[in-house]
């Protein structure tokens, strides 16, 4: 009988983009000191895993997405930790560190627009798949020859977020202003042709998944 593969990581993440003319995405950069060497610098969805105290009372994949969401996009940077990374093995203890801070001081009005931004997203989910991503442990040691994890698979749920054309020129308005909404990561927005003349590549086996994102959202 064939070996079922061990899931070692059950996550949920969202496909933020505009409506009309979907042609950009909203997305993250992993920061130069993520633990995980091969995924420095990579692009990955917004959203995390259900693991930890704060994913308890999650009721399910859409749950875990709402509240990493909210714990993540935010214009206060506060101390990011790497305990839930800790508890998957992948970061040798709990460590603390500051994202860079924003490039200019935040209104009342901007966190309100943001805070709007965040309950349309996390009110207005559509289901998009749910896929076995994996990551080799001979790619983990080609970019980390100390690497001592294992290879690992992910089960990720995806949701599509599709944002009015007022909202998205919000979302867009306050990227443009402050260079980065994320509390854990640098947030960007791109497309998939700037994606190909970058070169740039996406964590956690979300390779898998664009081929099937971009043309199904024509971006």
């Amino acid at each position: 009988m064939e070996k079922r593969p061990r899931i070692s990581h059950i996550g949920s993440v969202g496909i933020i983009y505009p409506r009309i003319n979907p042609n950009r995405i909203f997305l993250e950069r992993k920061t130069g000191d993520f633990p995980i060497k091969l995924f420095r610098h990579q692009l990955n969805f917004i959203g995390g895993n259900w693991i930890g105290e704060s994913a308890r009372t999650d009721s399910g994949p859409l749950n875990t997405f709402r509240r990493e969401l909210q714990e993540e996009l935010s214009l206060e940077k506060t101390a990011v930790s790497t305990a839930e990374l800790a508890a998957l093995g992948h970061a040798p203890q709990e460590i603390f560190s500051m994202t860079p801070a924003l490039n200019r001081p935040v209104s009342h009005r901007h966190r309100v627009m943001l805070k709007e931004i965040k309950r349309i997203i996390c009110a207005n989910c559509v289901p998009f798949g749910t896929f076995l991503n994996t990551v080799s442990k001979a790619a983990l040691d080609a970019a980390d020859p100390d690497n001592k994890r294992e290879g690992f698979i992910f089960l990720s749920a995806y949701w599509c977020m599709p944002l009015d054309k007022n909202r998205w020129a919000t979302l867009h308005r306050l990227q443009t202003n402050y260079g980065n909404l994320s509390n854990e990561s640098i947030t960007l927005i791109t497309s998939l042709d700037e994606m190909i003349e970058s070169g740039t590549k996406t964590a956690f086996g979300n390779d898998r998944v664009l081929p099937e994102v971009f043309p199904s959202l024509r971006l």
